[in-house]
């Protein structure tokens, strides 16, 4: 028995180390042995613990894992410079595997004729907006918005956004220059991987940054992830709201003005200077003045005031439906919670 399976198991249950070791008939210390993995226990030990917290070690059921082929993915890649092939083929592979773990549970989900959210047409991806000038995105952005029902408020979550229209949202390891990659799959939605334990407003935009990557038909005289940057800002917080918030034309912003404005739209105190920049509401000269006092503070690599980090939680609450409909047992989702996140009973 895995002593981490153990420990996680226990605490699911809500029981101490000595209410679990009296059901058991060992002594607390004893048990505590074998969750730090100290002692291993015998079998006849096993039986009895997996008894007392109404568990096995064997799942519910079998999974359809043999039964899904591995999807062919199509990258699109966004990573700092110097990156070797291998590496985004490491990138690629850990995706992969990951994906194929959100495909079996799904297929359990379709299996057991489960309610889930309805997805978006995969061909809403077919349709790429062109993009011939910078100034356009903020209207894509607003059109796009619109399509999705989501108007002009600021968005709360952007990871449930996403999964709410059907994006897969892998949170990976990847490597030290990587943060986000959107991946295409035929006949599919798409992908979006991002690197996990990114910043809240970062791994927010880094998001909608490979969102417009997905939806966006670049024209090849215009910076690709310029634009894809200018889309994330726009779609975050839309022009208009930018005028709303900070007025039409300023000589100066204040420090508290910008971190109440990321707290209520989710984007970092520094894009929120270039939004101020894209829309008109600041001048060049004032906006390299601030860049200037934000890298002297130390402010471009971690700023004053933090958001929340996100994290997938459609794929938690299909594991917990199919735990409590017994489709799944608990050993089985905290199986696949620590295939997905690394870590026992997340």
């Amino acid at each position: 028995m895995d002593p981490k399976y153990l420990k996680a198991l226990r605490k699911a249950k809500g029981l101490s180390l000595r209410a679990l070791a009296k059901k058991v008939g060992v002594s607390h210390s004893l048990l505590h042995l074998y969750e730090t993995g100290a002692r291993k226990p015998k079998d006849e030990i096993v039986e009895k613990i997996l008894e007392a917290l109404d568990a096995r070690e064997a799942t519910a059921i079998e999974t359809p894992r043999e039964s899904i082929d591995f999807p062919i993915i199509n990258p699109l890649y966004r990573i700092e410079k110097g990156a070797r092939k291998r590496e985004l083929l490491q990138i690629e592979s850990e995706v992969l595997e990951l994906l194929h773990i959100y495909m079996e549970i799904e297929e359990l989900v379709k299996i057991a004729k489960l309610p889930i959210s309805k997805a978006l047409d995969p061909n809403f991806f077919s349709k790429k907006y062109k993009v011939k000038d910078m100034e356009e995105l903020e209207d894509i952005a607003l059109v796009i918005r619109k399509k999705l029902y989501l108007g002009k408020d600021p968005i709360h979550n952007v990871t449930d956004f996403l999964e709410d229209i059907g994006i897969r949202v892998i949170y990976i390891d990847g490597l030290k220059d990587f943060w986000a990659m959107a991946f295409e799959i035929e006949g599919e939605l798409p992908v979006i991987a991002l690197k996990r334990g990114s910043a809240g407003d970062r791994g927010r935009f880094s998001l909608l940054h490979e969102f417009g990557h997905l939806l966006l038909d670049i024209d090849s005289t215009i910076d690709a992830e310029l634009a894809c940057n200018r889309f994330a800002g726009a779609f975050l917080f839309p022009a208009e709201e930018v005028r709303l918030q900070f007025g039409k034309k300023r000589k100066s912003i204040g420090i508290e003005e910008l971190k109440l404005a990321k707290f209520k739209y989710g984007i970092s105190m520094s894009a929120i200077l270039h939004r101020l920049l894209d829309v008109g509401v600041i001048s060049k000269s004032l906006y390299r003045k601030y860049r200037q006092d934000f890298s002297r503070k130390g402010w471009l690599v971690r700023e004053p005031v933090e958001l929340d980090k996100e994290s997938p939680r459609k794929i938690k609450r299909l594991l917990l439906i199919l735990e409590k409909e017994g489709v799944i047992d608990v050993r089985t989702r905290m199986e696949y919670e620590y295939r997905l996140f690394g870590i026992w009973g997340v």
